[in-house]
Order: C-alpha cells, then structure tokens, then sequence
C-alpha cells in the first residue's frame, strides 16, 4: 500500500552547518534556506532537527557555530598576529598569555603593621 500524506522534505543540513559556521541566527537560517526552498516551514526545520538529533534547532545552532565560527574567528585573530598588527598582539597576549598592563601595588606599615590611609577628595 503507497503511503499517503505529503513527501518528506530533505532539509539540507550542510547548508544549515555552513551558515551556522559564519555565526547565523536562528531567524536567519530560516529565512535563507526560504529563499532557496520556498517550501520549508520553521516548524519543520525544528522538528526534524529533534527528530534526527535529539536537540532543538537553536542548540543545533549554537553547537555548529561554536565549533566553527570561534575557530574561523582565533584563526583571522592569529593571522593578524602574525601580520604584526600591534593591537591584536597586545589583545591576544593579554587572553592567551594572561599578561596585563595594570601595576598592584602592596603597601604594609611598620613591620607588617596595619595603617589607615586617608583619602581626601579635591
């Protein structure tokens, strides 16, 4: 017996992978894979992505960009290193290297006494 009902509508999951990978929004997913398939509904894309991955379509989102666009992003940050460009240089060596340019300064009294410090506003 043929199975009755509509087609099942193949959701193109690499195009999906490739727009989360430069960072797009759920919102924007939707409306890009429209332009390309006029027939597919948000409603579907979601239920399908719990369908063959158990999550929900932002999750499905969040994880592709996490893995692709941080990535992507770290490797345009290090050519810039590379390329000498001073402000990424300092940026990355301050979240990298954990280096800063803040002075503390410890102050202690006599022989490792307390002493109070007055701070008089001009």
């Amino acid at each position: 017996m043929a199975k009755m009902g509509r087609p099942t509508i193949q959701i193109d999951y690499d195009t999906i992978d490739k727009l989360c990978a430069i960072n797009c929004n759920t919102d924007e997913i939707v409306a890009y894979l429209n332009i390309k398939d006029h027939t597919i509904s948000e409603n579907t894309i979601v239920r399908r992505i719990k369908e063959d991955f158990n999550m929900t379509f932002g999750d499905y989102v969040k994880q592709k960009a996490s893995a692709t666009c941080k990535v992507a992003l770290r490797r345009a940050q290090m050519r810039l290193v590379s390329e000498g460009n001073p402000a990424m240089i300092i940026f990355m060596s301050k979240n990298l290297l954990g280096m800063t340019d803040k002075t503390q300064t410890e102050l202690t009294g006599k022989d490792g006494e307390d002493f109070k410090i007055n701070i008089i506003k001009a």
